[in-house]
């Protein structure tokens, strides 16, 4: 008898899917035997091997990462063209990261940058996971670092999803819309992640923690606030994810519900 979650949607796949799978699993890769150039070139290392062969190649709608300094321009450039594929439905946290790499553009700042994003297409999925696999890597985040080089300070920016503390019975299923057609428009990324998380009294934030001398001078939640073209704190309330998934709210599990009905992940 075949299995009810057996769909095609299922079946679906991409590097990114395939990479979080491979990290779900814990699978690990022991020993990995080079060759020709990959074996001669020290500049093709076991890190840039492994990503290609799972087929992440900087191009990516999930994930992002890059490795710079402010003196490399052009190569800042790319990552403001490069970062918004995998944050096109998280303009909050784009907004937020432009700003700052623009920022070090303009200002001439002597810095090295290290800027790292998963950001699944799928925000409601990623949720899903996490809640069900108690997997907290599944969620949403980003992480930006910038070391000055004139002087002993750092900046570490740090994406998340916040909780403002308020209970709805907010629900991600109408009567004009099926369970299965709720999770085809998620995986065809066809639902607006960013307003269903404010609906659900959830919302994507940033906090900033300024270290100078191994001492931390600022530690705060912000925001990109377009009015005055600057970053201004958030004064919004904060809570963990994990006391919002405490409470058992309806979409996270109509989500779930959703992918035990119609895939084999959860």
């Amino acid at each position: 008898m075949c299995k009810k979650a057996n769909y095609d949607a299922s079946e679906a796949g991409y590097p990114e899917k395939f990479d979080a799978e491979l990290s779900a699993g814990n699978w690990m890769i022991p020993t990995i035997y080079k060759y020709g150039i990959f074996a001669d070139d020290p500049r093709y290392n076991n890190e840039m091997l492994i990503s290609e062969i799972k087929g992440l190649d900087g191009n990516s709608y999930e994930r992002y990462s890059f490795i710079g300094e402010s003196s490399q321009e052009k190569r800042i450039t790319e990552a403001l063209e490069k970062s918004i594929n995998c944050l096109s439905n998280t303009e909050t946290w784009y907004q937020l990261i432009s700003f700052r790499l623009k920022q070090i553009l303009i200002k001439k700042e002597k810095v090295r940058i290290g800027l790292y994003i998963y950001n699944p297409q799928s925000t409601l999925r990623a949720l899903a996971f996490a809640a069900t696999l108690n997997y907290e890597d599944y969620a949403p985040f980003y992480q930006l670092i910038i070391v000055y080089t004139d002087q002993p300070t750092i900046e570490i920016y740090n994406g998340d999803i916040a909780w403002n503390g308020k209970k709805n019975n907010y629900s991600i299923l109408n009567r004009k819309s099926s369970p299965f057609d709720t999770l085809m428009k998620m995986q065809l990324g066809l639902l607006d992640d960013e307003l269903i998380l404010t609906l659900s009294n959830l919302y994507f934030s940033s906090k900033k923690i300024v270290i100078q001398d191994g001492n931390s001078i600022f530690n705060s939640y912000i925001k990109y606030d377009e009015d005055t073209d600057s970053l201004v704190i958030d004064k919004r309330d904060k809570r963990s994810i994990s006391d919002y998934y405490k409470q058992k709210p309806n979409i996270i599990e109509e989500l779930i519900s959703i992918y035990r009905t119609y895939s084999n992940y959860i």
